[in-house]
């Protein structure tokens, strides 16, 4: 049976049903510091070390909500409350979607002068850790090799992105006496 909640009142602060039953969680109407506090002492009381999880929800307007300086913190604030679990849901679909919105914007009023600014922001970010500017990497292409090297003694090599596409594909009944 979930938790009986009013909408901007206190969560009940008995444990719901989870699908971990080492983790809690808080649902707020907003962001903020204070409710999370009050949620996490209430479930501690009963349950003292529970693991908590916060959501940090994107139906939020974080910034009208928080200070730039409050959402510096917030995280950290929250871990020391005791949520261990934090995230951002759907930050992935967010962030997908509007790089690829702009991409399409910048391509459409720029052609491949706009395809290319994105290209810049990757190769500056290399420096801070980003990989996938050498995306081959990220396509099995190494692993695949080193079998194919195995299987053929290390005659062969960096076909094995094209004999991957081709069988996933069926390229190969279409290619008859194709040998690339």
């Amino acid at each position: 049976m979930p938790h009986p909640l009013r909408c901007g009142g206190r969560q009940c602060p008995r444990p719901g049903p989870l699908r971990r039953p080492d983790l809690d969680g808080n649902l707020e109407p907003r962001p903020g510091p204070d409710q999370a506090r009050q949620f996490a002492e209430a479930i501690h009381t009963l349950l003292p070390g529970k693991l908590l999880a916060y959501n940090c929800s994107p139906s939020f307007n974080w910034a009208a909500q928080l200070s730039v300086e409050q959402m510096e913190t917030f995280r950290k604030e929250l871990a020391a409350m005791g949520y261990k679990s934090q995230c951002i849901t759907l930050a992935g679909f967010r962030a997908l979607n509007i790089s690829m919105f702009e991409l399409a914007k910048a391509y459409c009023e720029r052609g491949m002068a706009g395809y290319s600014e994105l290209q810049k922001r990757e190769f500056t970010l290399q420096k801070d850790g980003y990989q996938a500017v050498k995306h081959q990497a990220f396509g099995g292409t190494g692993y695949f090799d080193a079998v194919q090297n195995v299987v053929t003694s290390n005659q062969i090599s960096a076909r094995a992105l094209c004999w991957q596409y081709r069988r996933r594909t069926g390229l190969n009944r279409r290619l008859s006496g194709f040998n690339g």
